[in-house]
């Protein structure tokens, strides 16, 4: 058998944990980069989505979801190519100060924002909590 590549060794590690049936956060993690990478097919079937249902519907329904938390529909909506719903819930998680935000400027998943000034603004100054 050929020698694992670093890379291949990271994507079967990530597999192996994301077949465990107690760790759906790490299976949707999974999803989201094979997704993300153009192999949404694989990701459906990590996420035992149906056939009809596609990630990215997925992605676009929990973006609009008002129940989800500020930090997971940010991410949902980054996904969904949504950017105006992805600063809207930037924003609200800036107003409640949430702890994911510090690792949005950084995180490359979250570039697709980076051009936009509302996005600038937020991250350099969060806003003042409204309570």
């Amino acid at each position: 058998a050929p020698p694992v590549t670093p890379p291949d060794a990271r994507l079967a590690s990530a597999r192996a944990i994301a077949s465990n049936g107690r760790l759906g956060a790490a299976r949707q993690g999974l999803a989201e980069c094979l997704a993300a990478s153009g192999r949404g097919a694989e990701a459906a079937r990590i996420l035992g989505a149906p056939g009809a249902i596609s990630v990215a519907d997925e992605w676009r329904r929990l973006c609009r979801s008002e129940a989800a938390p500020s930090a997971e529909r940010l991410r949902t909506c980054v996904l969904a190519a949504d950017k105006d719903r992805a600063l809207d819930a930037l924003r609200e998680g800036a107003r409640a100060r949430s702890p994911f935000l510090v690792f949005v400027e950084k995180d490359p998943l979250f570039a697709p924002l980076a051009a936009r000034s509302a996005f600038r603004s937020l991250i350099d100054k969060p806003a003042p909590r409204t309570d």
